[in-house]
């Protein structure tokens, strides 16, 4: 049989999904190569996996499970992950912080890891010290994204005590972490369990500023604004983005997402209804619409919105008496979702290897159950 014309095969396999070209890998040595090629490997994020979006879903349990969904389809069957690594610090489940490019960051407790699930490739970003002191181990957030004018990936790591904030940042490429902040009395609150963001070249979190005068407390001087935290990943700066003037943060639940290449919230108040509010005009206040509300049954748990696609009509929600979009064979409740696409993007090309420990596995360990 005639061999295809170079052109044609790289025309025709930069189509085919990244697990399937993982396996042309053991085919012939010219595929294992042409996949190995950072610029075919863009070339196949762009045309396959970027218009073929999957769901990642972290969940509520000590097991460290963690499931991959085809966000396309109806009623669809959650595949689980097997995780490369094993991380001995009980009673504290991983956290997905973001996907960018087919690269997933994952933390438990301040160690960090970047994963990619095809190719099973993972690391440990360097330990740094904590920015803050403390009599007890600050609390920890992170959250991951790709600036796409500088091509640079990002890692931030948030800590905050009962008076103190500080934040660092690590570029891969770079192999150091860099303060951005650390102050007393005046702290942001972050949280990653009400969705991390990234759009307009940022990243987003929920969360809260906090002014507590310290060391001499003034209570008629404490105060609290619950807001949305944004970290430019160009200018490496944190910004503020206010939420709905008139919705009722204390005792309800909410959370945020993309729909419509706009910053959105999903609001639940545990009453009979649940809405959607999109902020039309980024940054301004006053931009913020309610989209949608949707009468609920009464339930004893919250409703949270993991995954809108872009025609608007699929919700997919962790509560198991509300839920348009079915979930079958996850038994407790979700905790972390993120959009992710696969790739065989390599975690080693991204990053410098001095100090960093990279270990690669073979992809049959990654088999989905």
């Amino acid at each position: 049989m005639s061999k295809l014309p170079e052109d044609i095969e790289i025309e025709i396999l930069s189509w085919v999904p990244a697990k399937t070209l993982a396996r042309f890998r053991c085919v012939c040595k010219p595929w294992c190569q042409l996949t190995l090629n950072p610029t075919f490997v863009h070339l196949n994020i762009n045309r396959y996996s970027k218009t073929n979006p999957r769901l990642l879903i972290s969940e509520t349990s000590e097991k460290q499970l963690i499931y991959s969904l085809d966000s396309k389809a109806r009623d669809a069957k959650p595949k689980r992950l097997n995780l490369p690594f094993f991380i001995k610090i009980p009673r504290h489940h991983v956290e997905v912080n973001g996907s960018c490019n087919g690269v997933v960051c994952l933390s438990k407790w301040e160690d960090c890891y970047l994963w990619n699930p095809i190719t099973n490739e993972h690391v440990k970003l360097p330990y740094t010290p904590f920015v803050i002191s403390s009599r007890f181990s600050p609390r920890t957030v992170f959250g991951f994204g790709y600036n796409s004018r500088t091509k640079e990936y990002k890692v931030v790591r948030f800590e905050f005590s009962s008076h103190q904030f500080g934040a660092k940042v690590y570029t891969l490429g770079r192999d150091s972490w860099k303060i951005l902040v650390r102050q007393s009395n005046s702290l942001y609150e972050v949280s990653s369990y009400n969705g991390v963001v990234q759009l307009n070249g940022a990243i987003h979190w929920m969360g809260a500023y906090h002014y507590h005068p310290y060391p001499y407390p003034i209570p008629e001087l404490d105060y609290e604004i619950n807001l949305i935290i944004s970290f430019n990943l160009e200018s490496e700066e944190l910004q503020e983005i206010p939420c709905p003037s008139s919705l009722e943060f204390e005792n309800n639940y909410f959370s945020m997402c993309v729909l419509e290449g706009c910053l959105s919230m999903f609001y639940d108040d545990y009453g009979d209804h649940v809405e959607m509010w999109v902020m039309k005009d980024y940054g301004v206040m006053e931009s913020w619409t309610k989209l949608f509300s949707i009468e609920v049954p009464p339930r004893s748990k919250y409703t949270t919105v993991l995954y809108i696609p872009n025609d608007g009509n699929t919700l997919i929600s962790n509560d198991h008496r509300f839920r348009p979009f079915s979930v079958t064979g996850v038994r407790s409740r979700f905790k972390e979702s993120c959009t992710h696409i696969e790739t065989l993007l390599s975690i080693a090309s991204l990053m410098t290897r001095n100090g960093v420990e990279i270990e690669t596995a073979s992809m049959k360990n990654n088999k989905p159950e």
